[in-house]
Order: structure tokens, then C-alpha cells, then sequence
């Protein structure tokens, strides 16, 4: 069956709001969960916790039932979407319980794909909602609190003519993990807002971090790599040039190299 076609049938099976015959939970304590959740092989956190409002916006379909994160992504994917989002929806006048809800994006690769930055974040503590298996270990986000998982990879931003990504997020760290280091707050930082400023300096190294930070050095402190963090830890920060590019985190540096 196809994508549209298990839509039609979902949204025509199920009232909105719908009653769900879900397992009981207590409603008077949002739980805290494990973080990061257990996800399926290739998946990963997209955005921790954003308002259900700028993840809906952004073309997302209620799926069902979500009992858990790993369960919602399970369900996308079997669709063919690659981003999901669980949100936690309380017992009130319509619903018998409180209970996860699995919402998909129906867009799978460049630019139909979710985007990050689109995203309104909201604090990791807002996002501690149960999901209706009982266990509170798992939560699915909260109330108007969306969390947002995919298996799509990072995509570069633009950046000028022979520079490269040489690492979509890394752990930068008070000494700093460029040498000879100048860092820059640029009112309009973008990655290639950053690397055409380092350009100018003579500098071959560059990177975006909390936003309006541009680093450029001549190479990388010890003469490698810098650990890496995760992916969402560096699409905190939306990019002061433009809003819809991420420019790092807190202590969360994107880099490029010019080849």
C-alpha cells in the first residue's frame, strides 16, 4: 500500500481527536525519560524537543499510536519516511488515557526533508512526556512538545568554492581545537559567511559555533580531528545570516577545511 493510500486509510479510520484504548498512566507527574531514546540502526536524534506547532508546520502527518520513538520511526520507515516526530497527548475530555503520538514526514531526501532549523527548540524538560506503554523510561515528548528523530544524513550548507565539511559537529573545548585560533562574533554568520572571513585572514580552517561565533586557525589542536558530538548538538543555534542554516551550539563547533 502506498504512503498516500495508508494515510487515507488512517485519517479515515480514526476520528480526531480518537479515543485511545491505551495502558493506564498516572497524569499528575510527567515522567523524565532516558536520553537519548534507543532508536532503530541508522537512526538518530534530529531535534530533541521543539514546540508541536513548528514541527507540524513543517508538513509532518499524524500516524497513530506511538509507543515509543523507536516504535514511531519502525512505523515511518515502513512508509518510506525517513524523519518522525512523538509527541505526548494528556488525558482529557476526549481521550480515555494519555498517551505517545507518531507523526512522519513525508519527505525523504534534499530539499523535501525536515529541517532542522525550522524548528522552534524548547528545553530537553519539556519533552518528558509518557508514551502509553506504561514504562516510564519512554517518553514521547510533551504536551505541545514535539521530538524529532531521523536516518537521514546531515546535509552540507553552502560554503564557497573548495571548501569542505570536515566535520558536522564536533566538541570544541575552552583552549579551543583549532591552532592559531581567531574567533570572530559575525552579526551575519553562516558557515560560508565564516569560511570567506577566514579566507581573507589566511586561514584554511574554519567553524561556526553558538551561533554567531566564526573560528578560523591554520589547523587542528594535536594534529587531528576533533571528537565528534552529536548531529543535534550542533543545529542548536540558528545561523544570525539565515535562519533556515544551523550554526553550531554550546561548545559545539561545525567545521570546514579548504581542500
Amino acid at each position: 500500500m502506498s504512503p498516500s493510500a495508508q494515510l487515507h486509510r488512517v485519517t479515515s479510520e480514526l476520528s480526531w481527536p480518537f479515543t485511545c484504548t491505551c495502558h493506564s498512566h498516572s497524569t499528575s507527574v510527567l515522567r523524565s525519560g532516558d536520553f537519548p531514546p534507543a532508536l532503530p540502526t541508522d537512526w538518530r536524534i534530529s531535534v530533541p524537543c521543539a514546540t508541536l506547532s513548528s514541527v507540524e508546520s513543517t508538513g509532518f502527518v499524524r500516524w497513530g499510536v506511538a509507543d515509543s520513538p523507536s516504535h514511531c520511526s519502525t512505523k515511518c520507515s515502513q512508509s518510506g519516511w525517513r524523519t518522525a516526530a512523538v509527541t505526548y497527548i494528556p488525558r482529557n475530555g476526549t481521550e480515555t488515557y494519555p498517551y505517545g503520538l507518531c507523526l512522519c514526514h513525508p519527505g525523504s531526501s534534499g530539499s523535501s526533508s525536515y529541517n532542522p532549523a525550522s524548528a522552534q527548540q524548547s528545553p530537553l524538560s519539556e519533552c518528558n512526556g509518557p508514551c502509553q506503554t506504561g514504562t516510564p523510561e519512554t517518553t514521547c515528548g510533551g504536551v505541545d512538545r514535539a521530538q524529532v528523530v531521523t536516518s537521514l544524513p546531515p546535509v552540507a550548507p553552502p560554503l564557497p568554492v573548495g571548501w569542505v565539511v570536515a566535520s558536522f559537529c564536533a566538541r570544541d573545548v575552552p583552549s579551543r581545537v583549532l591552532t592559531n585560533v581567531q574567533t570572530t562574533l559575525l552579526a551575519n554568520n553562516t558557515p560560508s559567511t565564516c569560511a570567506t572571513h577566514c579566507t581573507a585572514g589566511g586561514f584554511a580552517f574554519a567553524g561556526v559555533e553558538d551561533g554567531a561565533e566564526c573560528h578560523c586557525g591554520t589547523g587542528y589542536a594535536g594534529g587531528v580531528l576533533p571528537v565528534a558530538k552529536q548531529q543535534w548538538e550542533c543545529d542548536v543555534k540558528k545561523c544570525p545570516g539565515d535562519s533556515s542554516l544551523t550554526c553550531g551550539g554550546s561548545w559545539a563547533i561545525q567545521l570546514y577545511s579548504h581542500a
